[in-house]
């Protein structure tokens, strides 16, 4: 992780952390509506309520982002603790151990799938393993190469 130096670094991070998420927002909302235009809003509720639960997440987000913006010395907190050392291990470590509870719990998951004869979606949990680790190798091999 890059550290951040000065203020304005700081600013442009939060800003362009705004402009991905708000982005990743719309496309989200677009799928969603035309996969409940299509299918019709009855047939997956679920979809419903993890768009508006994603939705609620963005505002809180959008709200803490514009609150650091107008104060620099909320600013500068948020650029200490993006900056200690302490805090980029535990967020690696906590990465890490996601990803390791994820993958078993898809991995187990697959099995169930399996044993419950739904091979379609046992198949797709399967490949999304696969996949994952495939885009692990590869960014541990990027990475062993710049380091």
């Amino acid at each position: 992780m890059k550290k951040i130096a000065t203020i304005g670094d700081m600013k442009h991070l939060v800003k362009r952390r705004m402009v991905i998420t708000s982005i990743v927002l719309a496309v989200w909302f677009a799928s969603s509506i035309v996969l409940s235009a299509r299918e019709g809003l009855a047939s997956d509720p679920s979809g419903l309520f993890v768009t508006v639960s994603i939705a609620v997440v963005w505002v809180f987000s959008l709200i803490r982002n514009v609150r650091l913006l107008k104060d620099d010395e909320r600013l500068q907190g948020a650029m200490i603790a993006r900056n200690d050392e302490r805090n980029i291990l535990i967020t690696y470590r906590a990465t890490r151990l996601a990803g390791t509870i994820v993958l078993c719990a898809a991995a187990v998951a697959t099995i169930c799938m399996e044993l419950l004869g739904m091979q379609e979606a046992a198949d797709a949990v399967a490949f999304t393993i696969c996949a994952f680790l495939v885009v692990y190798l590869v960014c541990w091999y990027v990475l062993a190469k710049r380091g």
